[in-house]
Order: C-alpha cells, then sequence, then structure tokens
C-alpha cells in the first residue's frame, strides 16, 4: 500500500493503524525534518459584542520542512492536521540546540493519534503523560504532502 497524496492541495485522512505506519514510512518518521510552524485553533471567536465560546474545532497544525524519505524525494514539507485534539504540550528546543527532529513518531491507541517530537520512531510503549518532550493527543489526523 502506497501513502495516498491528495494532489488537490487538501488534507488525507489517516483512519487506521495501517495507513499510519505506511505514511510514516513514507515520511522516514520526519528524520531531520524541523518544525516550522505548530498553530492551534479553537472554534471560540468574538460575535459582535459577546464571545462565542465553544472549542468546535480544535485542531492544532504542525508544518514540518525539510524531509526527505527512502526514495530520496528531499526537501519536502509535510503538514499535519489534528483534528478533535484532546490535549497538547508544546516544549520550545533550548537556543543552543538545533531544532532538526532525529526522529518522531505517530502512534495510534485506543481510537486516538497521539504525535511525539523526538522519540524513538519504534518505540510503541511511551505513556504520553510520562513524556517531557512536545506532544499531541487527537482523535482525528489529516495530512498533506507539500513538494
Amino acid at each position: 500500500m502506497d501513502y495516498e497524496e491528495d494532489t488537490s492541495g487538501g488534507f488525507c485522512e489517516i483512519t487506521d493503524e495501517a495507513a499510519l505506519k505506511t505514511f510514516l514510512v513514507y515520511a522516514g518518521y520526519f528524520h531531520d525534518g524541523v518544525i516550522s510552524t505548530i498553530s492551534y485553533v479553537s472554534g471560540s471567536k468574538c460575535v459582535g459584542s459577546g464571545t462565542h465560546v465553544i472549542d468546535n474545532l480544535r485542531q492544532v497544525t504542525v508544518r514540518i520542512e525539510g524531509l526527505w524519505n527512502r526514495t530520496n524525494i528531499r526537501g519536502y514539507t509535510v503538514e499535519l492536521l489534528f483534528e478533535n485534539t484532546l490535549k497538547m504540550v508544546v516544549i520550545p528546543t533550548p537556543p543552543v540546540l538545533t531544532s532538526f527532529i532525529f526522529s518522531a513518531n505517530i502512534l495510534y491507541q485506543g481510537g486516538k493519534f497521539i504525535f511525539l517530537k523526538d522519540v524513538d520512531s519504534v518505540n510503541e510503549d511511551i505513556d504520553p503523560d510520562s513524556y517531557d518532550g512536545t506532544y499531541i493527543i487527537s482523535e482525528r489526523l489529516k495530512y498533506k504532502i507539500i513538494k
């Protein structure tokens, strides 16, 4: 099974563990990529003179640039779109260290996607609550490849 690429510029949804593993292998577990942007959209907004608080979107977008994969496609970007985000912890890289990702992983556990930055790509037993780096837990995951 090959990864799915939407040539219309839209996002492709990952719905199961097999599709997730195929995508991670294609993306080389984000090796040597750089997270250039992390953004959060809650869904809440001001309407007129009042605040409309629903938090119905809870979307996190992570843009990872400078990736390459096993077929030597170099210099592409991946945008990950986490929907129905349940928890997010962002730990900035200290200014004296490189922001390159040596290896990252996305786990699929209990119907949830768990993104872990700078973690062993083969470690499936990590507990996000004891992890001290950047992580995101969501109910849905989509991606977009930008070449």
